[in-house]
């Protein structure tokens, strides 16, 4: 909900801060990586996301310290 557009679809206001939320690495695919679908699913839906590429550990992360140290990049991910 992090689009003005994508909340009024679910009937809510935009947050007032940006939501981040994790995916597990199972729910990305290449744009050419064979996908087998769960037994029973009769649709799938994808979205593209930002991801951020992390070049180390980052857990509990020290107060002042930038967080930004800790990404090597950011790219774009198909998530299924």
């Amino acid at each position: 909900m992090n689009y003005e557009k994508q909340a009024a679809e679910g009937g809510a206001q935009p947050p007032k801060r940006i939501v981040f939320f994790l995916r597990p690495p199972h729910t990305f695919t290449g744009p050419d990586d064979d996908f087998c679908a769960p037994p029973g699913v009769e649709k799938l839906d994808w979205e593209v996301e930002l991801a951020i590429v992390f070049g180390e550990t980052a857990r509990r992360i020290a107060s002042g310290a930038n967080p930004l140290d800790y990404v090597m990049g950011f790219t774009a991910a198909n998530e299924l």
